[in-house]
């Protein structure tokens, strides 16, 4: 049971850290909601591409936060469950499910941590292109100067 609760444990912390991603990408899509010049500006099409690609990552990142409270609400539930079952009715089909349940933790795991890979890939790509086209806003900035 030890083994289920450290499976637990790490599940809830890659929940954690997806959700800041969440959290991150919704702070970003919104500071520049109200931004006149990156609307009507004349690079206004490439910060609407921006927009989108933020959007479409943030509704990926939601969808696997999602998956992940699913999971890490019934590995909560399995634990408790098998903790409120008497000792003397732990079975081998009780053992057995704990062991199926201590794979699914594990895999479950090792969905995660590719989740949190693709989405640090993600953002890593939009902080580039961000960069880019900051760049390129400040040196047309320079040149009509």
């Amino acid at each position: 049971m030890d083994t289920l609760r450290s499976l637990l444990v790490q599940n809830q912390t890659n929940l954690d850290r997806l959700r800041a991603r969440v959290r991150y990408l919704f702070l970003l899509l919104h500071s520049n909601e109200l931004d006149t010049h990156k609307l009507y500006g004349p690079y206004a099409d490439f910060w609407d591409e921006w927009h989108e690609l933020t959007e479409s990552i943030l509704a990926d990142t939601r969808s696997d936060v999602a998956a992940t409270i699913d999971f890490v609400g019934e590995l909560r539930d399995f634990i408790r469950y098998a903790e409120a079952l008497p000792t003397k009715k732990q079975t081998r089909v009780y053992t057995k499910r704990c062991v199926e349940m201590d794979a699914l933790a594990r895999e479950a795991i090792a969905c995660q941590r590719d989740m949190l890979r693709m989405a640090d890939m993600r953002i890593a790509e939009h902080k580039e292109f961000t960069d880019r086209l900051l760049l390129v806003e400040s040196i047309d900035g320079l040149s009509d100067d």
